[in-house]
């Protein structure tokens, strides 16, 4: 990890939870205090795509992973798994370059990720811009 971050465990098994066992819908990390562990911040099972995007804040990072629902251009419903990295402009500097450096290694413990979006603003993660970006991967 060129980061120096670690990634807690909790942080795998939530997401294997997700994944495989459809515990939960959704899942936030986060950076700990001293920014030396990606650790999980909240779960949430409601299906509403627009509760789960609300909860990104304004000034801090966030990863996230959600279980995401589509319907392709042809009609057939699909599901995907999503990885957010979230680097708001009202983060501090030095937490956004730890979040952004400590991603890789977080995105390589979640094995199955379908679509990875980047995101520094709320329309970056709406349900339009974020189906866009499903549809066209």
């Amino acid at each position: 990890m060129s980061s120096g971050v670690s990634i807690d465990d909790k942080c795998v098994e939530v997401y294997q939870e997700l994944k495989l066992g459809k515990k939960y819908r959704y899942a936030f990390f986060g950076l700990s205090a001293d920014l030396k562990q990606v650790i999980l911040v909240s779960t949430g099972t409601e299906s509403d795509y627009k509760s789960f995007a609300d909860q990104f804040p304004k000034d801090e990072c966030r990863y996230a992973v959600y279980d995401f629902n589509y319907t392709k251009a042809d009609g057939e419903e699909r599901n995907r798994i999503l990885f957010f990295l979230w680097t708001p402009e009202g983060a501090k500097v030095q937490r956004r370059m730890i979040a952004t450096s400590a991603k890789d290694a977080l995105r390589k413990k979640f094995v199955g990720i379908g679509t990875e979006i980047q995101a520094t603003e709320a329309a970056e993660v709406s349900y339009d811009a974020v189906l866009a970006r499903v549809r066209a991967a």
